[in-house]
């Protein structure tokens, strides 16, 4: 099984809030405690069946056994994942490859000077 770095790229950063979309939109949902990416995201969580059924009572969030969620920032790609399965995917994807190649040459340009 795959498993995120130990310790994080320096790249990599471990983030505990979401900056608001726009004034006075926040990317959280306080019914099912989850943060999502985009405004987009949000109108389609709050109209999913999970998010109403939450809001009705009929499952419990706290009997949900997600896995433990934790959000990561890609500097160099100015990116957000919600879990450790999407920074994998994020790490081995080709865009972030490429990204980071760029990132690490003008960092090193940048030091040398």
């Amino acid at each position: 099984m795959l498993s995120i770095p130990n310790p994080l790229p320096n790249f990599i950063e471990k983030v505990k809030e979401i900056k608001k979309a726009a004034e006075n939109e926040d990317l959280f949902c306080k019914s099912c405690n989850i943060f999502l990416n985009s405004a987009q995201q949000l109108k389609a969580h709050l109209q999913s069946t999970k998010h109403k059924m939450i809001e009705l009572g009929l499952i419990d969030k706290k009997s949900d056994k997600r896995r433990e969620i934790g959000r990561y920032k890609c500097k160099p790609c100015d990116c957000i994942m919600n879990s450790e399965v999407q920074l994998l995917h994020h790490l081995n994807s080709i865009r972030h490859q490429r990204t980071l190649e760029d990132f690490l040459q003008n960092d090193l340009a940048a030091s040398s000077k």
